[in-house]
């Protein structure tokens, strides 16, 4: 009989081992799970930074061109005025 319980001990004790490691392998398993998650939000954080401070420039860009495109078209309206204003003049001294 005493060697029916120690083989009965040996057994419960490796089951709790057994067990035991699952246990730590789970846990770890999930630790390892919410680092690589938390890394995961960390460089979607950074991705997102970089794109709405490229948007800003890009935005910044078109808002510079937008100025100087009327600045352009002033200038191109006051060069043409003139123009038409001349040859409007050379046609009624002609007549």
């Amino acid at each position: 009989m005493p060697d029916n319980s120690k083989q009965e001990n040996r057994e419960s004790s490796n089951l709790r081992m057994k067990q035991l490691a699952i246990k730590l392998f789970l846990a770890l398993l999930l630790s390892s799970l919410v680092v690589a998650e938390g890394y995961y939000i960390f460089i979607l954080r950074d991705k997102i930074d970089k794109q709405t401070e490229e948007i800003k420039n890009v935005s910044m860009q078109l808002q510079q061109l937008k100025l100087e495109r009327g600045n352009l078209s002033e200038e191109l309206s006051s060069i043409t005025k003139p123009t038409t204003g001349e040859e409007k003049d050379g046609d009624t001294d002609k007549r």
